[in-house]
């Protein structure tokens, strides 16, 4: 039984929802951050950043950061950028990036769910970001961007989320990104009731984006539980996406180095694991499951796995990630711990085959290897097996905005 329930949102105006939601904070580097800082007054990243104009800073992940993060959030409340809805919903959220169209809803679920298996995960936590992103929310007290999961597609559900879109929605607008966004709060309590209802026959849903947001709001209801407080911590906010609107795209590498191989030597064994066909052409995509795609020295090669190099029962083993990592990075590039190694670094599928050229044409890196997307039946396998993707498997859309719904655990 999956426990989701409705809440009051802390949301922008209409007139500022544009300029207050934004991307994520880590997808801001460098000068792009400061231009955001310094461009728009009215961004969440001034509440992540709020110290970014003084001489002297917090230290990062330090409480001291937390605090202030905490009063910049209470200081944009009492200017009026978030103004807290005075009914519980749960809200529709309707997102279009080119053809792809993604729907789903936003709401609390249960940290039980999470603590007894039933929101399962396919990706490793590290035990330093739980806590961090615990004490985060501790100080805080704020979820601003929801975790995203995935459940299989409920006909009921779909139906009512399509009649709620023949509605007048709170939010319209496109970011500059060329992304819409929608947004419709749903308070009435006869289809809160007939929501919660329909999610409390499923057995379980599935993370697809937040596995550490997951991790860190059951170590938080589990301190406050210990020390005997009693809030909203023992939620989380999340929008739960049908199955059939998620779209995953491939997660590439690109490596420095033939770990001391000439380029014969590394072709020689690459043949003994694989079928090498040359492609000649610009810009090869796998068309399927197990044909790994190779790019040096301006050229394209298709490579098929040997059936003897993997177990096809295994439903880690099977990913295209995980052969190419078993089968060529580690034994053959030395390349044995994907997050340490700074040999290698990931490309989203999001940016082209063109950016995986670039990368090697330009000399930074010597090889360029591209996959076919996993897909959400792998994704679940992996997660009903209890079992983890190597790192940087899966690019999972849509991403969602940081500040357009805020959850308060103070206040539900």
């Amino acid at each position: 039984m999956i426990d989701i329930k409705g809440f009051r949102a802390f949301r922008p105006p209409q007139e500022l929802v544009h300029l207050v939601s934004s991307r994520s904070y880590v997808s801001y580097k460098g000068e792009s951050l400061k231009n955001k800082l310094e461009g728009n007054p009215f961004s969440y990243i001034h509440i992540i950043n709020p110290e970014h104009n003084l001489e002297s800073q917090s230290a990062p992940f330090s409480n001291e950061l937390f605090e202030s993060i905490s009063n910049k959030f209470q200081e944009f409340v009492d200017k009026g950028n978030f103004v807290q809805d005075e009914k519980e919903s749960i809200y529709l959220y309707r997102q279009q990036k080119e053809d792809h169209v993604f729907v789903g809803l936003i709401c609390l679920i249960s940290v039980t769910d999470y603590e007894e298996g039933r929101i399962l995960k396919h990706e490793e936590t590290i035990a330093r970001r739980e806590e961090r992103f615990m004490r985060y929310l501790d100080i805080t007290n704020i979820h601003a961007e929801p975790v995203l999961l995935t459940y299989p597609d409920i006909p009921k559900i779909e139906e009512l989320m399509q009649d709620v879109q023949f509605e007048s929605c709170e939010y319209n607008f496109t970011t500059v990104d060329e992304v819409n966004h929608k947004l419709w709060p749903i308070h009435s309590s006869a289809l809160l009731s007939e929501i919660q209802e329909e999610f409390q026959a499923l057995k379980s849903v599935y993370i697809a984006d937040g596995h550490h947001r997951c991790a860190s709001s059951a170590l938080l209801s589990k301190h406050r539980y210990e020390k005997g407080k009693t809030d909203a911590s023992e939620y989380f906010m999340c929008m739960l996406i049908p199955e059939s609107h998620l779209h995953i795209v491939d997660f590439n590498r690109v490596v420095k180095g033939l770990n001391g191989q000439s380029q014969d030597e590394f072709m020689e064994k690459l043949n003994e694991r694989f079928l090498v066909s040359e492609i000649h052409h610009q810009g090869y995509q796998p068309t399927t499951h197990h044909e790994i795609g190779m790019y040096m020295n301006s050229q394209w090669y298709r490579l098929e796995p040997s059936l003897h190099f993997y177990d096809s029962s295994d439903p880690v083993e099977v990913l295209d990630a995980h052969i190419l990592s078993k089968n060529i990075l580690e034994p053959i590039l030395g390349i044995a711990d994907l997050k340490t190694d700074d040999r290698v670094r990931f490309i989203s599928g999001t940016q082209g085959v063109k950016a995986l050229e670039e990368a090697v044409d330009s000399g930074k890196y010597d090889l360029a290897f591209n996959l076919f997307p996993v897909d959400v039946a792998q994704l679940k396998d992996v997660a009903d097996a209890g079992k983890i993707m190597p790192p940087k498997t899966t690019w999972i859309e849509p991403k969602l905005r940081s500040g357009l719904t805020v959850f308060s655990t103070k206040s539900s």
